[in-house]
């Protein structure tokens, strides 16, 4: 019992890391690929920008840069506002595509000149400053995406096995076959019987 406790926590170990991040990395490349596709069919606009900052998260061997902005277009006679720029949400250290971001709109900014935005016909309120997809990124989180599931999903069906599996049962005593008895006995048993004393 103890042992299939033991085989049982060690399975859930994988499980929750491996499976967790793995299935996180694969529904956020589900949705990088998807925003990427539905943008290619929107129309692009001049739009003003409000906001442009850099937000760095330092950690120990690199740091995390994340560009973030507020602007401002027109579609269809009414105006938006959107933050949106990229396909993919969130910052990064992947190359030097949040600087490079960054910079652009910045300039922008300080210039007040525009800067051309893709937005959803569809749902105009929908705006996205670069809609391209980051090939990097994608190499990046595809290992994620695909090995860490299937070691979690591995570990999980380990979990079940173990758990599902019986102890195997004792066995009882084991009988011995009836062998007649060798040697002098044996002749003296055969005699008696065909003498009739048997």
């Amino acid at each position: 019992m103890k042992n299939k406790v033991g085989l049982l926590l060690f399975w859930l170990v994988f499980v929750l890391p491996f499976g967790g991040f793995g299935f996180l990395a694969a529904s956020q490349l589900v949705e990088m690929i998807h925003g990427w596709q539905s943008a290619r069919g929107w129309v692009a606009v001049e739009a003003q920008v409000l906001q442009a900052d850099l937000e760095t998260e330092a950690g120990r061997n690199s740091s995390t840069y994340e560009a973030q902005t507020r602007y401002a277009y027109r579609y269809g006679g009414k105006t938006y506002e959107s933050s949106r720029l990229g396909v993919a949400r969130g910052g990064d250290n992947i190359g030097d595509w949040q600087l490079a971001q960054y910079r652009v709109l910045r300039d922008a900014l300080e210039k007040g000149t525009p800067v051309t935005v893709w937005v959803n016909p569809s749902q105009p309120s929908q705006a996205v400053v670069n809609r391209n997809l980051r090939v990097g990124q994608v190499l990046f989180m595809l290992p994620f995406a695909t090995v860490f599931p299937l070691v979690g999903l591995g570990a999980g069906l380990g979990a079940w096995w173990t758990t599902r599996s019986k102890p195997k049962g004792r066995h009882g005593p084991t009988r011995r076959a009836f062998r007649p008895t060798s040697g002098r006995d044996s002749g003296w048993f055969s005699d008696s019987c065909c003498a009739g004393t048997c």
